[in-house]
């Protein structure tokens, strides 16, 4: 099986060679392993499916749920005065210095001590971010557009 692959590419690999290549090893591995009678393969862009763990403050920045420059206030009452602007990105400004995203601003704010930014945040006079993350998930499971907030 190598001496075949040296011989041919003794003079260096191209698109053709690798696309030769590629078809048979497909066909060598459905010969050894065929396909079940039935079996329809499907391709899932799990990339573009967004959930829980992977909608991003950028996400609702894009889908038009929350502003670049709006305020964002703590929700937690121990820091009644924790205030911070969304950037570009999903971004925020908080006393001056810029972070990654809210939930690294609420680190700070926190001292150091973890927690769940998606609770720890709302739009000054709206939303916690958590309701934002889950309009965005419940509009893409719908198939349709999130609709931006008022």
């Amino acid at each position: 099986m190598n001496r075949v692959v040296v011989d041919r590419s003794s003079e260096g690999w191209d698109e053709l060679l690798i696309d030769e290549r590629t078809a048979e090893l497909t066909k060598a591995f459905l010969d050894t392993w065929p396909v079940p009678d039935g079996h329809q393969g499907k391709v899932i862009d799990r990339s573009s499916r967004l959930s829980k763990a992977t909608a991003s403050y950028a996400h609702l920045i894009e889908a038009g749920l929350l502003d670049v420059g709006a305020v964002l206030v703590c929700t937690d009452d121990r820091w009644p005065d924790a205030r911070c602007e969304v950037l570009a990105g999903g971004q925020v400004l908080y006393e001056g210095k810029t972070y990654s995203s809210p939930a690294a601003a609420a680190r700070v704010v926190r001292e150091g001590k973890s927690g769940n930014a998606w609770y720890f945040w709302r739009v000054e006079n709206g939303p916690w971010l958590n309701a934002l993350r889950e309009q965005l998930l419940g509009a893409q499971g719908n198939g349709e557009p999130a609709m931006a907030h008022d």
